[in-house]
């Protein structure tokens, strides 16, 4: 049973298929429900309209806000009576909020009549904690961190750390004997009034005695702000010393540029190598820091930090409550992955928390309601900590995407308990709290995990336990000063479904058992085994087998060697998973069992993010049916607490596939909240030049095109868009559009004469079948394009008219300049002649009037002519389905959504795909099996197949178009989804020749329907405004309402 409230409520629309609703209803704060714990003090509060009822608008509303449930006395706000339409995103603007306070709120609604609709239930959103001096916590984390020592108070300009004795040698080439030196990869200078500014960074630096290897060990780089030495530029370095005891001490001084006030210095050791006993080299042991000559503190003996392990450090914290508790709320985060229990219970649902961040510029911290947990007793806080992607240190023989640090695990945990006679207690994360390894021996986010059941110890989560034997945790500190903690603000990773049950088991091989679970998930093997203590059980994962029925992962697909591991303590059975990381898998490779296993050996939790689910689509052709279910399950596999490309060999948020696969995105997940959250991350990510590289966080930093391509850092312009368009969030244009236009003045300072040229190649159209066919160049400059006319649309929404008319004039001169550079009128085509190649041009609208005909034309030629296949890769196909739609051709998307050679869905579908591969190719290649990069078409189910559009220039569904297809030989085809408004759904039946059509418009939407028809026999329901192209058009209002036509023979 789970025991706590997280952060943000998982709870979204109501699903598709639901009856109207008669009352005001899916209050929302911030595109959340009920969220307990965010940092928005002016939240965007939404609601639906009564959905009974046809042509229902709203004319006014009545918002009230309270500091209790009872709503009698509105004392944070009451709006009276408001004539607006608006029921998305209106600013709570009442009595000014604080850290901590819970406010109950309600709206009632009048519509365009005049008639009241009544009050809404009364819904709640609660603060967490506004500002950084709200945290009283500390950072604590285990053996392996760095050496924080507090000094008495001090102003000055220079501060002196003078080293008697060095710490332990380490052997080195050119050595024959192990050598000593003082290596420091940072020193910090904080001031606990201000602890989240570093005093010392970009100071100069002046030693005694330096070893310089430029790029790698300089005195300069002990203040440049990075905390580890895992990467380029490590930090500071001596001469090499035969002892540990230098002749003379060593010094460094720091001059800070001005008087300062600090009070304490934390010294971060060497992280990169250890020595022969896997111990932290060169660390000082004896030592002061000195002001003006004089010695400020001594520090004899210290003793090593030892090295961050890639075993997982466990923390308890043991406390009584001896009166009735009113309320509690605990605010938890942990670098890189928590799992946290109280009184071995775990908080909540979420797994892998937090949500990957850049951690030296954010931290996101989880806010859990366990009033309900503390009774009257003892009871227990429980963490465990993993590396996550946060620590991601060589460990050979397992798999490593790249090897780097942001962050060692370290933990922060903040206790609020208000008791039932008015007073409080207040239990933090520090010293006090206990810390020891239990089974977790190895923890890798790439790698996997081993537990060792042997070592764990039995109750160390729960009251009562004896952790006498455990060290005191150590003080640490956040991962840099700047480091800003942040409530979470979008649903969580859960367990999504049952798990799944082995399908099949092979033995390829002598005491090899593969396992197949029949279905390409991201998720955790789960384990339920017997046998004797000591028995190791070791699981290796993958999506793919190779010739000889073993488990693949040599190939590019999947990264390896991958597995987790299990030692058993013998005695019944025992059941594990791990919890510190994930894997994408179909396949477990089992070794080490004694004899035949049972199928319930092995079974696998799919996780995904908790985004309400508001889409469906189903039709009378299987083949469409297969491919919306692939598609989804590798969106499913992707949308973690940051959206992957693959949840296999990356796990990194690449950006292009945020704005080229939304519209299926969010057709089918309620993801407002989510993205608002990414966003957030993804600015962090932006560098001083403006660009925005590919991949956000930026854990490591890829060459070239591979960091820089404007179909991936546009995500910047094109996302905060989409938001807009989809769910009406205009507050997330305007915080962001400093990020976009420096985004932007940074791809024009790249571009000559308005065009990116050879020294700007691009990835080009990834994944194109032949691979550039479309020449990069090309690809690039669509990307500046549409960067720059989103830019246009945005700032006319901004109401920043000047800006609007500067982004449109430089729309139409880049819009020129390809022209120059790519036009092929002789052949009426663009670039190289690919269907890329003219799906781009028009799509950007760049193509003349008159050419336009002539290079659509030659674009459904060239799909004719392979057979109705596509030749685009992901930058292509979302223009394709836009262009061939758009220009009434959905009979030609239809013949190659259906095709079931390669290249195309249904070849993967026949194939035995599970999940939308990589390459078009799917599960006959041997590149990743679950990647949403060509998801693309299944919005066009929704917006073709079923004809759900937006009209133009409609925002958060207020004006839609449904323009059903009645394609090759479907005879039936419906889609739903819950819009922010409410349900929009449209559904049609074909009998011969006869077509019934079924549409859903929520309360606050118009539409046009229009029923396909026979042109030259007019027959459909009466009540059309107009009949063209085949089309009866209809205007209606919400509410449910039916068609019929006759269709052409």
């Amino acid at each position: 049973m789970l025991v706590a409230a997280l952060t943000v409520a998982c709870a979204g629309f109501m699903p598709v298929s639901a009856d109207p609703q008669d009352t005001v209803s899916q209050l929302r704060a911030d595109g959340l429900v009920d969220p307990l714990g965010i940092d928005d003090p002016l939240p965007r509060l939404s609601w639906e309209l009564p959905q009974n009822g046809v042509n229902r608008r709203q004319g006014a509303y009545q918002i009230q806000a309270a500091s209790t449930v009872d709503m009698s006395t509105p004392d944070l706000w009451d709006t009276g009576k408001v004539a607006s339409t608006d029921s998305l995103n209106v600013r709570y603007t009442g009595a000014d909020l604080r850290s901590r306070q819970r406010v109950f709120w309600r709206v009632r609604v009048w519509d365009t009549g005049g008639a009241d609709l009544g009050w809404s239930p009364v819904a709640r959103f609660e603060l967490g904690l506004l500002r950084q001096q709200d945290w009283q916590a500390r950072w604590i984390a285990g053996p392996g961190s760095q050496v924080v020592v507090p000094v008495p108070a001090q102003t000055t300009q220079t501060v002196r750390l003078q080293v008697s004795r060095l710490g332990l040698p380490l052997k080195e080439g050119g050595f024959p004997d192990p050598v000593s030196r003082l290596q420091l990869a940072e020193i910090v200078l904080t001031d606990s009034a201000r602890p989240t500014e570093n005093l010392a960074k970009g100071s100069k630096v002046r030693v005694s005695d330096g070893f310089t290897v430029p790029g790698t060990w300089a005195p300069e780089y002990l203040t440049d702000g990075r905390l580890t030495s895992d990467e380029s530029q490590r930090g500071y370095s001596s001469n090499a010393s035969a002892g540990q005891d230098p002749a003379s001490p060593l010094w460094i001084e720091l001059d800070l540029g001005s008087s300062r006030r600090f009070d304490r210095v934390t010294l971060y050791p060497r992280t990169d190598t250890a020595t022969a006993d896997g111990r932290t080299p060169n660390f000082p042991e004896n030592f002061e820091i000195q002001v003006a000559g004089s010695a400020i503190k001594k520090v004899t003996g210290q003793q090593a930090p030892p090295r961050a392990t890639v075993a997982a450090p466990q923390f308890a914290k043991q406390f009584t409550v001896s009166k009735q508790v009113r309320t509690a709320r605990l605010y938890l985060t942990g670098i890189g992955v928590y799992d946290a229990q109280l009184d071995g219970t775990p908080l909540s649902d979420a797994v892998l928390q937090p949500t990957q961040t850049d951690y030296r510029k954010r931290v996101i911290y989880s806010t859990y309601d366990v009033t309900k947990q503390l009774s009257s007793g003892g009871h227990t806080l429980g963490v465990t900590l993993g590396n996550g992607i946060a620590h991601s240190p060589e460990t050979p023989g397992r798999y490593q995407k790249f090897t780097g640090t942001l962050a060692t695990p370290r933990m922060l945990a903040q206790l609020e308990i208000g008791y039932a006679d008015g007073s409080t207690a207040t239990i933090v994360s520090d010293p006090s709290w206990r810390t020891g390894f239990g089974g977790t021996t190895f923890n890798s986010w790439y790698g996997g995990e081993d537990y060792d059941a042997r070592l764990a110890q039995d109750g160390w989560n729960r009251p009562g336990a004896d952790l006498s034997g455990w060290p005191a945790a150590v003080e640490s500190a956040a991962p840099a000063p700047e480091t800003r903690l942040s409530a979470q603000a979008a649903p969580p990773i859960v367990r999504i479904g049952a798990p799944l049950t082995t399908r099949a088991i092979s033995q390829p091989k002598p005491g090899v058992h593969v396992f197949d679970l029949g279905t390409d998930i991201a998720g955790w093997p789960l384990l339920r085994v017997s046998g004797q203590a000591g028995t190791k059980i070791t699981m290796a994962l993958g999506e793919q087998l190779a010739a000889d029925g073993t488990l693949d992962q040599e190939s590019v697909s999947h990264g390896g060697p991958l597995y987790d591991s299990y030692i058993l303590r013998g005695g019944g059975v025992e059941q594990w998973h791990p919890s510190l990381s994930y894997h994408a898998f179909r396949y477990v490779q089992v070794t080490g069992l004694s004899g035949t296993p049972s199928p319930d050996l092995i079974s696998g939790q799919q996780l995904g993010t908790a985004n309400p689910e508001i889409g469906t689509f189903s039709s009378s052709n299987e083949l469409l049916g297969g491919i919306h279910r692939i598609i989804r399950q590798a969106a499913v596999n992707n949308l973690f607490s940051v959206p992957t490309d693959c949840p296999s060999r990356e796990k990194l948020g690449w950006l292009e596939q945020n704005h080229l696969v939304f519209p299926t995105i969010s057709g089918t997940w309620d993801v407002a909240a989510y993205y608002r959250q990414f966003l957030r991350t993804m600015t962090d990510a932006q560098l001083d030049n403006g660009l925005i590289p590919n991949i956000a966080p930026e854990y490591t930093v890829f060459p070239g095109a591979f960091r820089d391509d404007p179909n991936w850092g546009s995500t910047i312009i094109q996302l905060p868009w989409q938001l807009y368009q989809s769910y009406g969030d205009i507050d997330t244009l305007g915080e962001l559009y400093p990020a976009m236009t420096r985004y932007l003045n940074y791809l024009n300072g790249r571009a000559k004469n308005n065009l990116l040229g050879a020294d700007y190649p691009g990835l080009g159209d990834w994944e194109e079948v032949t691979t550039g066919a479309t020449s990069a160049g090309y690809t690039s400059n669509y990307g500046y394009y549409r960067a720059a006319q989103t830019m246009a649309a945005i700032a006319t929404a901004l109401g920043r008219d000047a800006d609007a008319e500067r982004h449109t004039a430089l729309t139409a001169n880049i819009g020129a300049a390809i022209s120059r550079a790519y036009a092929r009128p002789d052949r009426h085509t663009y670039d190289n002649g690919t269907q890329a190649g003219d799906a781009l041009a028009l799509d950007m609208g760049i193509v003349p009037e008159a050419e336009r005909a002539a290079v659509l034309d030659h674009l459904i030629a060239d799909i004719r002519g392979r057979g109705n296949h596509v030749s685009v890769g992901e930058i292509g196909m979302p223009a394709l389905l836009r262009v061939l739609s758009g220009a009434g051709r959905d009979d030609v998307v239809y013949d190659l959504a259906t095709q079931t050679t390669a290249p195309s869905y249904g070849f993967q579908v026949r194939a035995g795909a599970t999940a939308l591969g990589e390459s078009w190719q799917g599960p006959a290649s041997r590149l990743s099996q679950s990647h949403i990069i060509h998801g693309s078409i299944d919005a066009w189910f929704t917006s073709g197949l079923a004809g759900i559009r937006n009209a133009p220039g409609s925002v958060a569904g207020d004006s839609l178009i449904i323009q059903p297809t009645v394609a090759g030989d479907l005879t039936h085809a419906a889609a739903g989804r819950h819009g922010p408004r409410g349900l929009i759904s449209s559904e049609w039946t074909r009998s011969g020749d006869r077509l019934r059509l079924t549409v859903r418009i929520p309360a606050g939407s118009t539409a046009s329907v229009r029923l396909p028809i026979d042109p030259r026999n007019p027959v459909a329901t009466p009540g059309y405004e107009a009949i063209k192209d085949g089309f009866a058009y209809y205007p209606v209002g919400s509410g449910t309402h039916e068609f019929t036509s006759t269709l052409p023979h």
